[in-house]
């Protein structure tokens, strides 16, 4: 009998010990899951809350939006979704790293399970149609891919794993650490006053695309395309209106595209866009925009050498910040006010009676650009042809 005693006390304890650390994991909430409580000080700010793809799955669960945004690390890093052009929307940013097409039709359809947003923008680039772009480490593991609640809920639950993020939450708070890196609405902010150098993040950027997979072994995928009008068509068919649009990268990503004979491709990309949008003819329902190119924002000059400046529009020739995505924002939605702040030169509305027209324009602005850039031109040249 004492042996069953000392048995029922010991499952008791594990019983209590685990109902403890849900508690705390629970009530600390340190990825942002429950709001139960949410104290300044104690765990307002989530530094363990993260943009991966089993989080987001879950943050879409907990509050409808009336605009969603889907697209890659540049969307998830550019746009704000309490950006004023957005006129105080509920907006949710599911940027989501290294986003497919193939991985997009999967969130579009679990997105339309749990959301019924008015708007959905989607941000693509020539990444996007890699046909040799495996999903993401993390999408099994999300509820994207089919996953339960459960499988989803309890290692961020009961684990000692979350129960270490709990702890970790609350010194943060208590030390008034700072802002943490992704909000409550899935974008992922870098404070103001980080110290960055941006000419030492171009370098570092040209060379992860040209001397890492990203480029190397990009083959174009019409697949890809296949697969993002079927989740564009079953986005129009619940009534809702779409925006793609193709990211703004600094004109320097451009050339980095051209040395490594992916120009092509990158306007094939654009073509079939625009087929794919004309096809479905859907009128201002449906819209494709285009930001990049050779334009007030796409040219911003890199900062001198060992100055420390920030750069205004960009982190590095990849990713745009904040100000370019309002930008965005408020040319694609028509937003009251915007008109004079944007420049005229920035954002095409593309369709099949000015794609040649944007295409030609766009390789004589690298011709231009050739001539009055000798700023990042030696730094492309220098990594994308020598050793890093």
């Amino acid at each position: 009998m004492a042996r069953y005693r000392y048995l029922r006390l010991c499952l008791a304890t594990l019983v209590l010990g685990v109902a403890l650390v849900a508690a705390v994991n629970a009530v600390v909430d340190p990825y942002g899951l429950f709001g139960i409580v949410e104290i300044a000080g104690f765990n307002a700010e989530k530094p363990a809350r993260d943009g991966s793809r089993t989080l987001k799955s879950l943050q879409l669960r907990r509050q409808h939006y009336d605009v969603v945004v889907l697209g890659s690390s540049r969307a998830q890093l550019g746009i704000d979704p309490a950006s004023p052009a957005l006129n105080g929307a509920r907006t949710f940013n599911l940027g989501l790293v290294d986003l497919s097409m193939t991985e997009l039709e999967l969130v579009v359809d679990y997105l339309l399970q749990h959301q019924a947003p008015r708007t959905v923008l989607i941000g693509v680039d020539l990444i996007s149609f890699n046909a040799n772009r495996p999903a993401n480490h993390d999408f099994a593991e999300s509820g994207f891919a089919g996953n339960g609640l459960l499988a989803v809920y309890v290692p961020r639950v009961v684990s000692t794993r979350a129960f270490a993020d709990s702890l970790s939450t609350v010194a943060f708070n208590l030390a008034g650490a700072g802002r943490s890196q992704f909000d409550r609405h899935g974008a992922r902010e870098r404070p103001a006053d980080t110290r960055y150098d941006h000419r030492e993040a171009f370098r570092h950027m040209i060379a992860y695309y040209a001397k890492w997979d990203f480029y190397t072994d990009f083959v174009y995928s019409a697949e890809s395309v296949r697969a993002l009008r079927r989740s564009v068509e079953r986005l129009l068919d619940r009534g809702i209106r779409v925006y793609l649009f193709i990211s703004p990268v600094h004109a320097s990503q451009l050339e980095v595209m051209r040395l490594m004979g992916l120009y092509e491709d990158f306007e094939r990309a654009k073509r079939d866009l625009v087929a794919l949008t004309s096809a479905l003819d859907m009128g201002d329902r449906l819209q494709l925009w285009d930001f990049t190119g050779y334009n007030s924002i796409t040219l911003e000059h890199l900062p001198a050498p060992h100055s420390g400046d920030a750069m205004h529009w960009y982190w590095e020739q990849a990713h745009y910040r904040r100000s370019t995505g309002d930008l965005m924002l408020a040319r694609m939605l028509g937003t009251a006010g915007w008109a004079e702040r944007i420049p005229a030169d920035f954002g095409v509305r593309l369709g099949p009676r000015n794609i040649d027209a944007h295409l030609v324009e766009m390789r004589r602005g690298r011709v231009r650009y050739h001539d009055v850039d000798h700023d990042a031109q030696p730094i492309i040249a220098d990594t994308v042809t020598g050793d890093f």
